[in-house]
């Protein structure tokens, strides 16, 4: 098993500049050269996980923490199901911490363990937890979504909604959003 770990940026003991749009572009560009990058090497399934941080302020230790529980919880579950992970690549910087995982698993299977860890999990709502995999007909990349397994929208950290809606209508404002999130870690990681 090949395990690659890069997390120097993970040790910073403070929260980064404000990203730009620019910024959080480049970000999403690296992070699908990786996916695709794992896909090909490996074709299986391939894991990406980041937190889930509105505003400008995406790299903070609370978020890097809340990714590391992540990580964690991910690896706990491909460990039990029996499924090897083949590669692990970590990003940091401004744009908050990212985890792509290649994974030698059934990619609707793995989601569906991932969909119950974003469900049961303290911290699961903070997760942005996505499953790619390779589609044997036409060859395209696909990301499974709840959809594929019947189950509504996550919803939103606020008022409950279909999380989407609020974001893309910027229903709730972005402090309102980063207390609950920083509640909800600060509370998971008194009680760990």
């Amino acid at each position: 098993m090949q395990l690659t770990a890069v997390s120097s940026s993970h040790t910073s003991a403070s929260a980064s500049r404000p990203v730009e749009v620019a910024d959080m572009l480049a970000a999403r560009d690296r992070r699908a050269a990786g996916q695709r990058t794992l896909l090909a090497r490996y074709r299986c399934a391939v894991v990406s996980l980041t937190a889930v941080m509105p505003g400008p302020v995406k790299d903070t230790p609370l978020t890097r923490a809340t990714v590391a529980a992540g990580v964690d919880a991910v690896l706990a579950a491909v460990s039990l199901a029996g499924w090897p992970v083949l590669e692990r690549l970590d990003h940091g910087g401004p744009t908050g911490a990212e985890v792509l995982l290649a994974v030698a698993a059934p990619a609707r299977a793995l989601k569906r363990a991932l969909i119950e860890i974003e469900e049961d999990h303290a911290l699961g709502r903070l997760w942005d937890i996505d499953v790619l995999d390779i589609n044997p007909v036409s060859g395209t990349v696909a990301i499974l979504s709840r959809k594929d397994y019947g189950l509504p929208p996550r919803s939103c950290l606020v008022c409950g909604g279909p999380a989407h809606a609020c974001a893309r209508a910027r229903t709730h404002p972005i402090a309102d959003l980063v207390a609950i999130i920083e509640s909800t870690a600060h509370a998971h990681f008194r009680c760990h």
